[in-house]
């Protein structure tokens, strides 16, 4: 499996070496600069709810963790989603299954790869955009590093969840259904579960 792992990293870095310079520079500013804004943003909203000085704490507290059940239930559905297409895709439907299964490769190797891969594409970005979050609500409300360190892992083990969930459901699917007939709609269903969330989001954050 490691073998496969080492090739996958080397088709990454060919892919990254065959990118201009100025479009490499360009797609860099852009994601940091979201960053920073996605920072500034939560920045903004922990610091004006951890000084507010009419509320209790109690309340706080409770303002704190609605908010944090919306962003972390967002996450979740955007996460499984994403976990669920990309397995049928990448299990089912991608160019390279074939060629893997006509190698030496035992089927277990292959199996555990694919994971692998399922669950870095699917929890990376994520993960990386929702560091300016968790850095902003530990300045605030768990300013240690431990503390920093207890949110990270919490964070990182409930989208572990929502990929396995998508994963699992993805093996399913074959059970009942053709993959190529399936996928255009899951992928609807997928438009109309997201359309969904953010009617709810707006719901509730309006109540």
């Amino acid at each position: 499996m490691w073998l496969l792992i080492r090739t996958k990293i080397k088709i990454l870095a060919n892919s990254v070496r065959q990118l201009k310079v100025k479009k490499s520079l360009f797609f860099i500013f852009l994601g940091f600069g979201f960053l920073f804004l996605l920072g500034y943003f939560f920045w903004r909203i922990f610091r004006y709810l951890y000084f507010l000085e009419d509320f209790p704490y109690d309340l706080k507290i409770f303002l704190l963790l609605k908010l944090l059940s919306l962003i972390f239930m967002a996450v979740f559905v955007l996460v499984l989603i994403s976990a669920l297409l990309l397995a049928l895709e990448i299990f089912f439907i991608s160019r390279d299954v074939h060629l893997l299964l006509a190698t030496p490769f035992k089927l277990k190797k292959i199996f555990s790869f694919k994971i692998i891969d399922v669950f870095l594409h699917a929890i990376a970005v994520p993960l990386f955009f929702s560091f300016p979050m968790l850095f902003a609500l530990a300045l605030y409300f768990a300013p240690s590093f431990i503390g920093l360190l207890q949110i990270f892992f919490i964070f990182f083990v409930f989208i572990f969840c929502a990929a396995l969930i998508g994963i699992s459901l993805a093996m399913l699917i074959p059970l009942f259904a053709s993959i190529r007939r399936v996928q255009p709609y899951i992928s609807l269903l997928s438009v109309a579960l997201l359309s969904l969330l953010v009617i709810f989001l707006r719901l509730s954050l309006c109540w």
